[in-house]
């Protein structure tokens, strides 16, 4: 059910289930800088462009959000990754190159200049967090900064749901962000879970905190069947690497 909530950027009492403040036309919950995920007011996030591809292959240039210092960290990232060749240890940035200019011989990794996965930006693929990839070939890249603080953000907060139902230091909450970060990172699939779950979760969070039918309702339905999964994979696979 409904409930008044606090806009995030004028602080104006609103629906929870409505997605813009009527009275300032913000997003309810605040905007996301596009590389920490964090929710912040407009006016603490700085603005850039990007190169945005639709599903038919047309370009156009699209707005971000982002704090200033996600965009500096991304900026140093990408300008000051050197490659050292594997022949003469020549030590060069193959951005702009894909051969050593000093022997020739080729990067023996991806090093083609790319746009990251999450926050659109251009990045070298040899210095990036590889976040899928399709018959062992990488295919889709991150900034190391924007795969550590989007996938790895929870980590420190706990899953949200676990932890409204049982504290931010019960063994159930610790169980379920193992199997999130040892686990579920480690594929597609999983990290595509792991978005959705923390775009979603949040929201529901705030109304089992205040409902109680919600709170049993999520604890049998949700969370307990996942605890089951999480302790029985995370057993199934010491066992298997006990006997290894």
């Amino acid at each position: 059910m409904a409930h008044l909530i606090s806009c995030f950027e004028c602080g104006a009492m609103v629906s929870s289930d409505a997605t813009s403040c009527p009275k300032c036309k913000s997003p309810v919950h605040g905007y996301t800088c596009k590389i920490c995920c964090k929710k912040e007011k407009k006016s603490d996030l700085q603005s850039y462009n990007y190169e945005k591809t639709d599903y038919e292959g047309y370009k156009t240039i699209a707005l971000g959000l982002a704090h200033p210092d996600c965009l500096k960290a991304v900026q140093e990232e990408y300008k000051s990754f050197q490659y050292t060749c594997l022949v003469c240890n020549h030590t060069y940035r193959p951005r702009s190159q894909g051969k050593c200019p000093k022997c020739g011989d080729p990067v023996r990794v991806n090093a083609d200049t790319s746009l990251c996965q999450r926050c659109s930006l251009p990045l070298i693929d040899a210095a990036a967090k590889v976040v899928d990839s399709y018959d062992g070939i990488p295919i889709k890249f991150m900034h190391q900064v924007c795969y550590r603080s989007y996938y790895n953000r929870g980590a420190s907060s706990g899953c949200f749901l676990a932890t409204a139902l049982y504290g931010e230091n019960s063994s159930k909450v610790k169980t379920l962000c193992l199997f999130r970060d040892e686990y579920l990172t480690r594929t597609g699939l999983g990290r595509s879970f792991i978005a959705l779950y923390i775009r979603l979760s949040p929201s529901l969070a705030r109304l089992i905190a205040k409902n109680s039918f919600f709170r049993t309702l999520t604890r049998y339905c949700l969370v307990s069947p996942a605890l089951f999964i999480a302790k029985s994979f995370i057993s199934r696979t010491e066992v298997i690497n006990t006997k290894e």
